[in-house]
């Protein structure tokens, strides 16, 4: 069997080509392939199934697609909630590591419960999010970077997340976060060989 190919996912609302740098330097030692989720970067913009079930689905079709049979998932923030969903619908025997940058596994509906101030700092923010679209991007693209990136175009980095309609958005974020599912239990399930 070959070497196992790199799958970087982006997080919430932002582009693949995020991953320029990684793709750059992981080109030299394994195939690395940067991935833009439905409605997000240059992928189709859908009205319905930005969950990251039907993510995690389209993801496994394109894996398919490109031959790639063995691989190292990488899901950045909302990318690691397609990671444990890719997980519960085609369990690990593929996968040669999964990596989390910047995000645990949500616990879904139970966040409410389990860390309830975050959960109302994410509720408060879909209201400024649906009224103030722009400006709430702008602001969320520039929390994201820790230390300043002059190479990053950074208003290229907005005018892409601005590319995924507001409702959608909303939308994405409300299922990735609470959505109803049990996907934490079985990506734990399944790590633990159970």
């Amino acid at each position: 069997m070959g070497a196992s190919a790199l799958i970087l996912i982006p997080g919430w609302r932002l582009p693949a080509w995020l991953w320029r740098e990684q793709l750059q330097r992981f080109a030299r030692l394994t195939r690395v392939l940067a991935i833009d989720p439905r409605s997000q970067g240059e992928s189709s913009i859908t009205a319905d199934g930005n969950t990251p079930e039907t993510r995690a689905s389209d993801l496994h079709d394109a894996l398919a697609s490109l031959g790639v049979a063995r691989y190292v998932l990488v899901g950045w923030s909302q990318g690691a909630q397609d990671v444990a969903a890719y997980v519960k619908q085609h369990g690990t025997d593929a996968i040669a590591g999964i990596v989390f940058v910047d995000s645990p596994v949500s616990a879904r509906a139970a966040e409410v419960v389990i860390r309830p101030q975050f959960a109302q700092v994410i509720l408060s923010q879909i209201a400024v999010y649906a009224a103030h679209p722009k400006e709430f991007t702008a602001g969320t693209v520039g929390s994201i970077f820790l230390k300043p990136h002059p190479e990053l175009d950074m208003q290229g980095v907005v005018s892409a997340a601005l590319r995924t309609p507001t409702n959608t958005g909303i939308a994405m974020l409300v299922t990735e976060i609470f959505g109803f599912d049990d996907a934490l239990d079985a990506f734990l399930r399944t790590l633990a060989g159970h």
